[in-house]
């Protein structure tokens, strides 16, 4: 992490600046050391800062990526000055984060993943197995109706046994293109986000990228301006790493929870970009007002793709069972918004469907009204973006309504999503849509094969 990132941080806990307590650096960053303050010693390992003093909400993958032990070895050992001490004990404890942070180059984001998708799995079979015996949440009878395996394993009273069999079962059928994360590269949102930020200057920008997942953001805006200086924070150990390794190496990192006040000062950012995780973080009004308060006056607040789900309580979903996601998007909208007046800014929106358009509370009138919001954000999945800024876009339609600005880039025709294997196929073979990082192309055609014969087989059908 560059010294220049560390001191527009402060603690989120005593709200005093980091001293930095070097144990090795690189240039200008430091790789190993600690940041001080009045209350704790936060480790920085690798490079990315752990700020957090526990995990805060939700998610199997603790059971292989336990936030809290790490963060305990790393105060130990760098204290003591033991890097050595450290990469062995993460060696021993979390292999999957020691194999990133001693990654061979020649090992591309495609095999890194059909690996590591093992570990997930078998982290949620196990959770959702030892979560059946509430009856309410995990795999029981009822809960896992309609789904042959889940169901099966539900009637298995040895947790071990139900769990063995489902990895099995994911180790040999499931593919990478089936995990949440890779399928992001493939969809038609990277094109429409790109589209979306059209209307603001996007070079020489300063760059927050909340809950960074795999580095979607961080390949998007290195795209637009390889210059581009990103600070990237996420929840989860693993999606901090993964993006550090695959996709841009020379950015600054932070493990942190999101559901906290941000560690920054006002107006320290250009851009604070997320996508499809405003609904992820519960705290959704704290999470917008520090989104839009770290944000520069005349900078861009931007939430890519906000959607809302069907239920409250989803008993499968291992990673988050009670979902407090705001079921509209004017509900979407007026949390966003009244956020954005609070600090004298303007709320922008695109990708609203039809059949809300003239009916909300908090904006009278819409741009880019689609009729299929799965054209926006995938089957099923209706959901819209909101950018908070104080300046209009300069290069899309816009028409002002009492406080509110709403554009649509789409109005061109940019970013529609492709609607068949071969559209996808020329999308990534595209130099101007390929926004892939290096180390993920060579898979990503594999999977753009693999999805043109799955839409092919389903036309047939």
């Amino acid at each position: 992490m560059r010294i220049a990132a560390i001191e527009k941080m402060t603690c989120p806990a005593c709200g005093t600046g980091f001293a930095v307590k070097p144990v090795e650096t690189d240039a200008d960053a430091l790789k190993w050391g600690l940041l001080g303050c009045d209350c704790f010693d936060y480790p920085v390992i690798d490079g990315v800062a752990l700020l957090s003093l526990s995990k805060g909400y939700g998610g199997a993958e603790e059971r292989f990526q336990p936030y809290q032990a790490l963060l305990s070895a790393g105060v130990h050992y760098l204290e003591r000055r033991d890097v050595g001490g450290l990469k062995r004990w993460v060696r021993r404890h979390i292999p999957v984060l020691a194999n990133l942070i001693d990654r061979s180059d020649s090992q591309s984001y495609y095999d890194f993943i059909k690996a590591h998708m093992r570990d997930i799995e078998l982290a949620f079979a196990r959770t959702l197995s030892e979560d059946g015996r509430y009856g309410l949440i995990g795999w029981t009878p009822s809960t896992a109706k309609g789904l042959p395996l889940p169901a099966a394993l539900a009637n298995f009273p040895n947790t071990y046994v139900a769990t063995l069999l489902f990895g099995m079962f994911h180790r040999f059928l499931r593919k990478p293109e089936d995990y949440w994360y890779v399928s992001r590269w493939m969809d038609g949102r990277l094109s429409q986000t790109k589209a979306g930020l059209s209307g603001w200057p996007m070079r020489n920008r300063s760059v927050l990228s909340l809950a960074c997942g795999h580095g979607i953001a961080e390949a998007l805006f290195l795209h637009l301006d390889p210059a581009t200086e990103i600070l990237s924070m996420d929840g989860q150990i693993m999606n901090v790493w993964i993006t550090k390794s695959f996709v841009n190496p020379a950015g600054d990192y932070a493990v942190y929870d999101l559901t906290a006040p941000l560690p920054f000062e006002d107006g320290a950012f250009d851009v604070a970009f997320c996508s499809t995780s405003f609904q992820e973080i519960p705290q959704h009004a704290l999470f917008s007002r520090e989104k839009i308060r770290v944000t520069k006056a005349e900078g861009l607040a931007y939430f890519d793709f906000a959607w809302w789900p069907a239920n409250r309580v989803n008993p499968l979903r291992a990673y988050r069972y009670c979902q407090n996601m705001v079921d509209t998007p004017e509900s979407v909208g007026r949390i966003i918004s009244t956020e954005a007046l609070r600090l004298g800014r303007q709320t922008f929106a695109h990708g609203v469907p039809a059949d809300i358009a003239n009916d909300t509370v908090w904006a009278p009138s819409w741009a880019d009204i689609t009729d299929d919001p799965g054209d926006a954000c995938g089957p099923d999945v209706p959901g819209a973006s909101f950018a908070v800024s104080r300046q209009p876009p300069s290069s899309c339609e816009f028409q002002n309504t009492l406080n509110q600005v709403y554009w649509h880039p789409s109005a061109q025709g940019q970013g529609a999503p492709p609607k068949s294997g071969e559209d996808l196929q020329l999308m990534l073979q595209s130099k101007e849509a390929l926004i892939l990082p290096a180390k993920f192309k060579d898979g990503a055609m594999k999977i753009a094969t693999a999805n043109r014969a799955r839409m092919q087989e389903e036309a047939d059908l």
